[in-house]
């Protein structure tokens, strides 16, 4: 929850964040539940999106988010926001938000352990508990030395990248780089490789992300088998594509998305 100073005790915990609005829909400090829906066409189609989003109008949403993968599909969004009926949240997937949290684990850094909390203020809780709670979570934390590398293809998304690893505190233990994971190499007998590829649902037309899966596979062919590689995806034909059946899989939901977890690696 986001901190509020003008907290009051009489307030229920789902009233005690701050109150924003989404063009004219109210969200959060206590306004009522709203229907938002994911919309999943081309992100630099602007006439798909605007038909999905009227669909959605009819059916009764209030609030849509649609998916941002690169920083070249802003122009699709702002146009898209000047013809909606509805309000328009970005969901910007351009980070490399597996990295960091990786690097966050590595770390055993606890959840939340840079930021306030509104419950802070409650007069029923003992402000000591939440610096001994702190001070407990810091002394939990590794130092070790760690190898965890993010990269993409777009030099802003890798910029942002940076700057958000800075923000979380590991820019020193996870480094980025401008590449491409179809050409993707790597030193050292033992690695793990966690990817959340386009599906073909909203960054990439389904052949694309076929053929996307096929170089990628055939990447991952020239690593050593103590390597693993997890890659999360909704392509009914992954594994035919990719050129391996999974070692193991497991089902998973990306917000609406039905997904599979695949994971391939001999000692799973």
């Amino acid at each position: 929850m986001c901190k509020n100073e003008d907290t009051t005790n009489d307030k229920k915990p789902n009233q005690l964040t701050h109150r924003v609005m989404v063009g004219n829909v109210p969200l959060g400090g206590g306004a009522p539940v709203v229907v938002q829906s994911m919309l999943n066409a081309p992100a630099n189609d602007v006439d798909a999106n605007l038909a999905q989003i009227r669909e959605l109008a009819a059916a009764g949403c209030e609030v849509v988010r649609m998916a941002i993968p690169r920083r070249s599909c802003l122009d699709t969004f702002q146009a898209v926001c000047e013809e909606s009926p509805l309000p328009v949240v970005a969901d910007v997937h351009f980070d490399a938000t597996i990295a960091i949290e990786a690097a966050l684990i590595a770390r055993n850094r606890a959840p939340g352990l840079n930021r306030s909390f509104a419950a802070q203020h409650w007069a029923t809780l003992d402000k000591m508990l939440w610096l001994d709670a702190a001070d407990e979570a810091m002394d939990k934390e590794f130092h070790g030395k760690y190898e965890i590398w993010g990269g993409d293809i777009d030099p802003d998304a890798v910029e942002l990248s940076r700057h958000n690893a800075e923000l979380a505190e590991v820019d020193d233990i996870v480094k980025f780089e401008v590449d491409d994971a179809t050409r993707f190499h790597w030193g050292g007998l033992y690695g793990r490789i966690v990817t959340n590829p386009p599906y073909g649902e909203r960054l990439l037309e389904r052949e694309e992300a076929g053929e996307l899966y096929k170089a990628f596979g055939k990447a991952m062919d020239k690593l050593p088998d103590t390597w693993r590689v997890y890659v999360l995806s909704s392509h009914p034909d992954f594994e035919r594509c990719y050129g391996r059946f999974a070692d193991k899989k497991r089902k998973l939901y990306n917000g609406m998305l039905k997904c599979d977890l695949f994971m391939y690696g001999k000692r799973l």
